[in-house]
């Protein structure tokens, strides 16, 4: 199972408020994204062609492009706005059913990359930062620096050592490649001629 790191900023006030979109403004959003090429980040249930919750990089496209999706909606143009100058995600979201869809900024830095690990590495990760067990949560940035300011062992993280055999020692000196380049190089020449 992999685990993701993620960077929230939970600390952050925002200006915005959530705003409501028509089903018509999300499909022109969606026919942007797609034409953008932009990385839809949808949640496991959906489908990636026509999400109705998922987050997106607010700077995936440009503050017109947004505002042309949303009929030019001052309301909708600040959370945009926000979001591309607090480097976050939008978040799309509709619970479902006659719900209304809504867009707000996300906590989600969208300039910080997702890190996938496996749960092995990532309780190994967890426990090198003195940050517990390795189990689900959450490490704040406060808690964080100060970790990352001290030597921390890596010894979790070394691999055990062995002796490579006299065999696989031979084999890293044979000179197979520097031979097979010559042989390429020389019949190139030859074609070239």
């Amino acid at each position: 199972m992999l685990v993701t790191f993620r960077v929230k900023d939970k600390t952050t006030r925002l200006h915005s408020e959530p705003a409501e979109i028509s089903a018509l403004e999300l499909a022109s959003l969606m026919r942007r994204l797609h034409a953008g090429h932009a990385d839809i980040e949808t949640e496991s249930h959906e489908f990636s062609a026509t999400p109705l919750n998922f987050e997106v990089n607010a700077n995936s496209l440009s503050l017109a492009s947004f505002a042309a999706c949303f009929d030019w909606r001052a309301e909708v143009i600040a959370i945009v706005e926000e979001a591309q100058f607090l480097g976050r995600t939008l978040r799309v979201h509709c619970p479902g059913g006659p719900s209304p869809i809504t867009i707000m900024v996300s906590e989600h830095i969208a300039l910080a990359r997702d890190i996938p690990l496996p749960s092995e590495l990532s309780a190994k990760v967890v426990r090198a930062l003195g940050q517990g067990d390795g189990s689900e949560g959450e490490i704040p940035l406060d808690a964080l620096r100060p970790c990352l300011a001290i030597t921390i062992p890596l010894r979790p993280f070394e691999l055990p050592r062995s002796r490579p055999s006299s065999k696989a020692c031979r084999s890293l000196h044979t000179p197979i490649a520097a031979n097979s380049f010559q042989q390429w190089n020389g019949r190139r020449e030859r074609a070239l001629r």
